[in-house]
């Protein structure tokens, strides 16, 4: 997709144990697997909402580029727009894998 960069994580790369094993065979106990499961569950959320954001961002980006009278400010607060919610994506999967090792 336009705009974005590196590579995409999902609750799968970010929580292995939803994919692979017990929670037994991973070391996991009492209420462990549900914390995890929550945090996979909320972070799968967050991410698709934050990537809905950044791809709407993005078309406006490209929207405003190809119309000749838009003003270049406004284009370049598309871009700050675009980037925040890039930004934002990008620090809640930090936050996803920070809490998922503290559990």
């Amino acid at each position: 997709m336009p705009g974005m960069r590196g590579p995409r994580m999902t609750s799968l790369t970010i929580f292995p144990e939803a994919c692979s094993g017990t929670p037994k065979d991973l070391g996991l106990s009492g209420e462990q697997p549900a914390q995890l499961k929550s945090l996979s569950t909320d972070y799968e959320k967050t991410r698709i909402r934050e990537e809905t954001d950044l791809k709407l961002a993005e078309v406006d980006v490209q929207s405003l580029v190809h119309d000749d009278k838009t003003a270049l400010s406004a284009i370049e607060a598309a871009v700050q727009k675009a980037e925040a919610a890039h930004t934002a994506l990008r620090l809640d999967e930090i936050k996803a894998v920070r809490a998922a090792t503290a559990v």
